[in-house]
């Protein structure tokens, strides 16, 4: 049974709702990413293409301290990506969105609440606390990723952008080449994707110019709670489910 996602409707007029709630996590992803790499795990939650060459790196230098970490976040991630799939067939449509969101809302609590409660998170953490909180985290982006599929028919992944680059870039060089034919098709996929692109790259940013501040966690944390309210209010009626 193929997994149950969120679908933006293709017109034009449909867009705005389904790609405001993509941008919105891609902000929380990037800013997530941000603050959990540069000063609590050396590692990225959402962004698992990274921690692959990290955890290749500490494979290759044969450094348990230098693989395990990346190897825990890869773990929780796909946790994340499952426990989704298996809530999204079990819930009802109408709050599906919602309640995916509420539980990762839940499972950033905790690192939220240590980043605040440390100006040194990195050092004051064991390892055994550093890892159950790393799997926390990750499983909260991996959660995430089965939230929102598709705006405007157009595939998105709020929690990494290797995949948007590389579409992004092939739309661009068909338009490039003489006398191709302009593609409908690409319009929305160039909107959508680098929408999301940018919103991802901007959380990023907002992360890292937040630097020491102890409630550098509770933005991502305030934007996510902030869409969940404004999805049971009033948005979820144009974002279909």
């Amino acid at each position: 049974m193929p997994t149950q996602r969120p679908r933006g409707h293709a017109g034009a007029g449909r867009i705005g709702a389904p790609l405001a709630v993509a941008a919105v996590l891609a902000l929380v992803a990037g800013s997530v990413d941000a603050v959990c790499f540069g000063r609590v795990f050396d590692v990225f939650p959402a962004n698992q293409s990274g921690n692959a060459v990290l955890l290749g790196i500490g494979l290759g230098r044969a450094s348990a301290v230098d693989a395990w970490r990346p190897a825990v976040s890869i773990v929780g991630f796909g946790a994340g990506v499952a426990l989704g799939i298996v809530l999204g067939r079990r819930l009802r449509r109408p709050w599906r969105a919602e309640l995916l969101l509420g539980l990762e809302l839940l499972l950033l609590v905790p690192i939220a609440i240590v980043v605040l409660d440390s100006p040194h998170p990195r050092a004051s953490l064991g390892d055994l606390a550093a890892a159950c909180l790393l799997f926390l985290t990750s499983t909260s982006m991996g959660l995430q990723t089965e939230v929102i599929g598709r705006v405007a028919s157009v595939e998105v992944a709020t929690t990494y952008q290797s995949g948007a680059i590389a579409r992004i870039a092939e739309v661009a060089a068909q338009r490039l080449r003489p006398g191709a034919p302009v593609s409908a098709a690409g319009r929305p996929l160039l909107t959508v994707l680098g929408t999301v692109l940018a919103s991802y790259v901007a959380g990023a940013a907002l992360g890292s110019a937040l630097g020491d501040w102890r409630g550098a966690l509770l933005v991502p944390v305030a934007l996510l709670a902030a869409l969940v309210i404004a999805l049971l209010v009033g948005a979820r009626s144009r974002f279909v489910v």
